[in-house]
């Protein structure tokens, strides 16, 4: 340790409550990320109790039971980068003895000091100077040289061992013992993998606002719940290792036999069969493949069953899966592969208005956009793609997605229930979904419904609604275009839909005049439209919904003539 000597105890100050408003531009209050922490470990520690696996029980306690300084150091910690961190540049103003707080942490087990990692990451912690000081008097190690050449010219000579030896005789540095323990602990408390310690910062600075709802019971707290979520998470970082272990998808599939415990379970389950499916198909053997498509039981796993058979030559076997899809598909993009295998054009076909260029744009969205305002200069066009229809769905169906429900929403960083893009998100609010749509009915309430929401709730975290979108495209526009039954009918598709289609909608939303509107799906010359896209625009025609596709084609230039070739090559004509 190259800190100076020990500092003397400091009396711990009570923690206080959650949450605290932080000012830009202005230091966090002195117990700020240690108040955080502590909320977030009390509550995995109360809520799950013994369910907790010991290890995890462990490092929680370890950090629970440290001084002040500790707990607001390693607090810091878990918010930066890493994964080591130089102990002569920790500097934190709340941390009044940062000595003894190393030393603390040291001793408690959550941190470890100049671990054994590999030599190019203790080199990135030295600026070039150190470095060149260091080695001096070495060929290419001298002040001007830029610090990654600088590095690669160490490690080229240098083994690991001797690099770290001769770092640490100046430098020290710290890692966190268990990160993967930290990371589960976060997701316990979260839910999701996504969200980090910056959850926290950016409610309190006020950059993100989360609508408040009644807790409930986590989502793992149910016997045997937690287990099941932490074995598949361990799988499912198997599942991306296989590269490296190619052996191991016969282990995973194994593993992976057994009935998962709950919805929740069976995603995450077939989310790992399906990438095990993938990457045995490609890299690994076809008899794995197969497996892990016959294990999944979610969409797209009958359809890259159907296509392994195929390229084994077994007829008999893609008929059998194919009549399987048909007489009971999982999914709308599974009944159009079904109509459209081994047929050209077959299923729906949109309409296609093909429009010719004498180039296309990068940016053919943006191309097509300014060829609609070229022949209609009073319309609005907008380059919406997923966002319209998912953001009118969240305004229409708001109070719907924020009501509690058992196991729906389990800690204020919510954007929305946890099961919202489950298959029965609405099995378990059928009657206020029928309560609600049943007011809607009238065309007039709908609107205002949808005004009410927008104005009361603008810029709460929504995980349908895109507010961002609402500043280019205003609502008050929107529904001047379009009527409102072809809201009610296009809302109400997509909330029976939302674990399926929030993708795939069409491009561009063109509003020409009152009550008069389109979708637009733009293809390039050489793109076709995807499932997902084309199921869309079949609910859309059944719907009467005014979408259609527009295809961008090089215009044909004329073969030039025999004399046009002789004038091009700079000859004069006869």
């Amino acid at each position: 340790m190259t800190r100076g000597a020990d500092c003397l105890k400091v009396t711990a100050h009570p923690i206080l409550m959650r949450h605290m408003r932080l000012t830009p531009a202005q230091p966090a209050p002195a117990e700020y990320y240690q108040s955080n922490c502590q909320h977030l470990l009390s509550f995995v520690r109360s809520t799950y109790g013994t369910q907790l696996p010991n290890q995890l029980a462990a490092t929680a306690d370890a950090w629970l039971q440290a001084g002040p300084d500790a707990q607001r150091l390693f607090a810091r910690l878990l918010t930066r980068k890493g994964p080591l961190f130089r102990t002569d540049l920790l500097e934190y103003r709340e941390v009044s003895c940062m000595n003894g707080a190393i030393q603390e942490l040291l001793a408690s087990g959550l941190v470890v000091e100049n671990p054994p990692v590999g030599a190019d990451q203790v080199l990135g912690l030295l600026r070039k100077p150190e470095l060149s000081s260091l080695w001096a008097g070495e060929p290419g190690t001298n002040r001007q040289t830029a610090k990654s050449q600088l590095m690669d010219t160490i490690l080229s000579r240098h083994p690991d061992l001797a690099i770290r030896k001769r770092v640490a005789a100046q430098f020290s540095w710290i890692r966190i013992t268990r990160p993967r323990d930290w990371y589960t602990l976060r997701l316990l408390y979260f839910g999701d993998r996504l969200q980090d310690w910056s959850a926290f910062v950016l409610r309190d600075l006020g950059n993100v606002t989360y609508v408040k709802t009644d807790l409930t019971t986590p989502l793992f707290a149910e016997p045997g719940r937690l287990e099941s979520e932490l074995n598949l998470r361990r799988l499912s970082g198997f599942s991306y290792r296989l590269e490296e272990l190619p052996s191991m998808a016969p282990e995973l599939l194994n593993a992976l036999r057994a009935a998962p415990v709950d919805v929740w379970a069976q995603r995450r389950r077939d989310r790992t069969l399906q990438r095990i499916g993938e990457w045995s198909a490609r890299y690994g053997t076809e008899q794995d493949a197969e497996a892990a498509f016959q294990m999944c039981q979610s969409h797209p796993a009958r359809e890259r069953l159907v296509r392994l058979y195929h390229k084994q030559g077994k007829t008999e076997q893609v008929n059998t899966v194919l009549e399987r899809i048909r007489s009971n598909p999982w999914h709308d993009e599974e009944t159009q592969f079904a109509q459209r295998w081994g047929k050209r054009r077959a299923g729906f076909q949109p309409k296609v208005e093909r429009w010719e260029v004498n180039e296309v744009s990068a940016q053919v969205e943006a191309q097509v956009g300014n060829m609609i305002l070229s022949q209609h200069p009073s319309a609005v066009v907008a380059h919406t793609e997923n966002l319209l229809i998912r953001s009118l769905t969240g305004l229409v169906y708001w109070d719907l997605v924020f009501t509690a429900f058992p196991g729906a929403f389990t800690n204020p960083f919510q954007s929305g229930p946890n099961d919202l893009y489950l298959e029965d998100f609405l099995t378990t609010r059928k009657h206020p979904l029928q309560q609600l749509e049943a007011q809607l009915l009238d065309d007039e309430r709908l609107q205002q419904t949808m005004i009410k929401n927008h104005d009361l709730h603008f810029g709460q975290a929504c995980s349908l609604v895109h507010w961002g979108m609402f500043d280019s495209l205003p609502l008050a526009l929107i529904l001047e275009a379009m009527p409102a039954s072809d809201i009610r009918a296009l809302t109400r598709f997509m909330i029976r839909n939302l674990s399926r289609r929030r993708t795939g909608m069409p491009d561009l939303f063109v509003a020409y005049a009152p009550q008069s509107y389109a979708f637009i799906e733009v293809k390039s010359p050489n793109d076709q439209l995807q499932p997902g896209q084309r199921v869309w625009l079949k609910a859309m025609h059944d719907m009467d919904i005014p979408a259609h596709v527009v295809h961008l084609r090089l215009t044909e230039k004329p073969t030039p003539s025999s004399t046009e070739l002789h004038n091009s090559a700079g000859t004069p004509s006869a």
